[in-house]
């Protein structure tokens, strides 16, 4: 990965990850002094690069924005998904409509010919087929767009997305590794970046009494906090 007049390497301490959804991001300033946050790029060779510019470059914005991505992820999503759906109840139509006129015709056997009989049959195995695929397919679609819409509401509400065993901002961490700190020791994660010496482990940075200190993420362990009753 070479750099260009558009794109630029990063190093590691400039990295820094999103409060919400957990991307590498990178600080970067407008030419009017105004700072904004920008995606992290991966080339083929593991590098990582940023997109320069001033909010936009081409067609491509460079502004770090998970909140709008996945409200437009969950349009796209919603729009598809309506139009299955359209195709999964006309199959569901056209089967019952099917079966009424195999009702018909079990009740006035003599009614239609051997050839409109057979018809009946290839339409009925068809539009059966058809409605097995759909649905098949259905729980998945379903999936999909529930998933997409809880994460579009928790990032609209300023909340993080990422699972609740991983480490985020503002997490409470438990050391369970390494020799800097006690184990068993508990502070909040105030800090998130790359690590210097083993590339596939990030570094944490926790409070405790005040006091700031920074260990791997592999020896710490996310304390899962019970919401506080109200009355």
């Amino acid at each position: 990965m070479y750099e260009s007049k558009n794109t630029r390497l990063v190093e590691n301490r400039e990295v820094n990850f999103c409060r919400l959804c957990g991307d590498e991001i990178v600080r970067l300033t407008l030419a009017d002094g105004t700072p904004y946050w920008t995606d992290v790029h991966r080339a083929n060779g593991g590098g990582r690069f940023v997109i320069l510019g001033e909010g936009n470059h081409y067609n491509y914005k460079p502004n770090h924005a998970c909140v709008k991505r996945a409200a437009n992820d969950l349009r796209l999503a919603e729009a598809e998904y309506a139009e299955f759906m359209k195709q999964y109840e006309a199959a569901k139509a056209t089967v019952e409509q099917v079966r009424a006129a195999d009702k018909q015709m079990a009740e006035n056997p003599t009614a239609c010919d051997e050839k409109t009989t057979a018809i009946v049959n290839r339409l009925r195995d068809s539009a059966e087929e058809n409605l097995r695929q759909l649905e098949a397919r259905k729980p998945s679609k379903d999936d999909y767009v529930t998933t997409l819409r809880a994460r579009a509401t928790l990032l609209s509400e300023g909340k993080s997305i990422l699972p609740a065993d991983r480490a985020a901002y503002g997490r409470l961490a438990r050391v369970t590794g390494g020799k800097k700190l006690p184990h068993g020791t508990e502070g909040r994660i105030i800090w998130m970046g790359l690590n210097n010496f083993d590339k596939g482990v990030r570094r944490v940075g926790i409070e405790v009494n005040g006091q700031r200190h920074f260990i791997s993420e592999n020896h710490v362990t996310i304390v899962t906090e019970q919401p506080t009753a109200t009355v």
